[in-house]
């Protein structure tokens, strides 16, 4: 197992985040909520009760994500805030403990948010907007600062997680309560 994904004594640490090795654990959440969703021709189709038990299970893992990520981005509020990363925010970027702070809150809610049926989309898109502004606005100009240097993969992968991050809670807000495409035409 890579140490990347491993849970040590030296991973957690009290002066760095413990939240490397959780990103595989949202991407649970999105598999589960995509196959829970399932179509006509899947073992398990939208509105029966396995697929239903997909979905809740898999949103329910994207909220507790969502939560610990939360916790994580007021803890260390000075690493690069919205995926699970032990990169310091650069020292150009403007107010980096508001940023944290902020995506935080919008995690924290956004977790909340999606156990309930009520708030479950908005919640979603909340959470889904941020974390696709986070790669516009942070890690975009992250990877231009480093796009000459050996860092350029590494800004590559920011944004790839972060994209894929928004994309696990846009689809979390997804789920078999809403209308299938064959109801709306109806």
């Amino acid at each position: 197992m890579p140490a990347q994904y491993s849970i040590s004594p030296e991973s957690c640490r009290r002066d760095q985040p413990t939240w490397t090795g959780h990103c595989p654990f949202s991407i649970t959440g999105n598999v589960y909520v995509s196959r829970g969703l399932g179509d006509d021709w899947s073992l398990w189709p939208r509105g029966r009760p396995a697929g239903t038990a997909l979905i809740t299970l898999g949103r329910s893992f994207v909220a507790c994500i969502f939560v610990f990520y939360a916790v994580q981005h007021f803890l260390f509020p000075r690493f690069v805030p919205g995926v699970p990363l032990e990169k310091m925010t650069p020292a150009w970027m403007p107010a980096p403990v508001l940023l944290a702070y902020f995506v935080g809150i919008t995690l924290f809610v956004s977790g909340v948010g999606l156990m309930v049926r009520r708030t479950r989309r908005t919640a979603a898109a909340c959470a889904g907007t941020v974390l696709v502004l986070l790669s516009i606005f942070f890690y975009i100009p992250i990877l231009a600062t480093e796009i000459h240097s050996p860092l350029a993969v590494e800004g590559v992968n920011y944004i790839g997680d972060t994209l894929l991050f928004a994309a696990t809670a846009l689809l979390a807000g997804y789920g078999s309560e809403s209308p299938g495409i064959s109801e709306l035409h109806v």
